[in-house]
């Protein structure tokens, strides 16, 4: 399974933060995998985060055809207190043994994707 790609909407403050996530497997997936999306701040602390199926549980992992891309949007609550700044975003899969490793473009393996997330306020 890879991450294709990822469209960020705006990040503020109190507001709902609209992302799209893009997968494409290469090969049948036999797990039902869980996605995972994850606001962590400067500590690596968890400020917001939303957990599904793929595609709201339209589009079961098991049932992704090699090839297709798979659109997977999601909605994240930014709490009303959080300070403006830069913080991490991150996304991956699980089932009940645990977080999916895989490989990045690098050469690394990880059991995620992470992108750089501005948070701005609404002044």
């Amino acid at each position: 399974i890879h991450l294709r790609r990822a469209a960020l909407g705006k990040a503020q403050v109190g507001a709902q933060f609209h992302l799209v996530l893009y997968w494409q497997a290469t090969a049948p997936v036999e797990g039902r995998y869980t996605v995972f999306t994850q606001v962590l701040n400067e500590a690596g602390q968890l400020v917001a985060q939303q957990d599904n199926a793929p595609a709201a549980g339209q589009a079961p992992t098991d049932a992704w055809r090699p090839g297709a891309v798979v659109r997977d949007p999601f909605v994240l609550g930014l709490p009303a207190d959080l300070p403006a700044g830069d913080y991490r975003l991150i996304v991956g899969l699980y089932d009940e043994a645990g977080r999916l490793r895989w490989q990045l473009p690098n050469g690394e393996t990880s059991d995620h994707v992470g992108f750089e997330l501005r948070i701005t306020s609404d002044e």
